[in-house]
């Protein structure tokens, strides 16, 4: 779902608190397999797998996006 879908009255409370829980929340359980590494890039990320690799680029944000991703991922769910 893009932004421009998502329903008006799911996207913020009347005072600014989330009223859906936030996409990392839904994670769960998942975590990166052994032996995936990544290479922040200034734009972006690239990943390594076993038999695969993945570049990601589209603007500054998208290394701190990771950055949030992997801290999800890192198998405890990024529970704080």
């Amino acid at each position: 779902m893009t932004v421009d879908q998502a329903a008006q009255d799911t996207a913020t409370s009347p005072v600014g608190e989330r009223a859906t829980p936030d996409a990392l929340d839904s994670l769960g359980r998942w975590t990166l397999r052994p032996g995936v590494s990544v290479t922040v890039l200034p734009h972006g990320v690239h990943l390594r797998g076993w038999i695969t690799s993945v570049t990601l680029e589209g603007g500054a944000g998208l290394p701190v996006l990771w950055g949030r991703l992997a801290e999800a991922l890192a198998g405890d769910g990024g529970a704080e």
